[in-house]
């Protein structure tokens, strides 16, 4: 096992655009996920647009994360990094690799001088919750998150 992980490249868009589908296979809304190559093509290409990570095995992709920069967190006025997807084929999970995403995404934020480092999961999703316990990852109990489907 041979684990690199880097930035991605909007050369990259195929794989990630993968990726996110196989993530709403695994979640259970594969119908809702309409995302092209194109479109994910689009997304990088935008100054404050998508931003990946990839983990490779030797050069093959074993999971990745993606992410955006919240421009202003008005408490602090310094940016907020978020997570928006993360996923590591089933046969790489509990080895690490996660771990060594989020640590590569941390730097990126303290990199950037962003004030923290957030994301949202399912609820019942048991093996992300031990992940992020792992991690020492808060919860947090006082914001509750609110969806509208337009």
């Amino acid at each position: 096992m041979d684990i690199t992980i880097r930035k991605a490249e909007v050369s990259d868009a195929p794989v990630i655009c993968d990726f996110i589908h196989r993530l709403t296979e695994y979640q259970g809304f594969a119908e809702d996920c309409t995302l092209t190559v194109e479109e994910t093509e689009r997304l990088m290409k935008k100054a404050n647009g998508l931003h990946a990570v990839i983990a490779e095995d030797n050069g093959i992709p074993i999971g990745f994360t993606s992410y955006i920069f919240i421009p202003l967190a008005t408490l602090s006025g310094r940016k907020i990094i978020y997570i928006e997807d993360a996923f590591i084929i089933e046969e790489m999970r509990r080895k690490g690799i996660g771990k060594a995403i989020f640590k590569f995404i941390e730097e990126i934020g303290r990199s950037k001088n962003c004030l923290r480092l957030e994301w949202k999961d399912l609820s019942g999703n048991d093996e992300s919750v031990k992940f992020y316990e792992n991690i020492n990852a808060d919860v947090s109990k006082k914001w509750i998150t609110y969806m509208k489907k337009l």
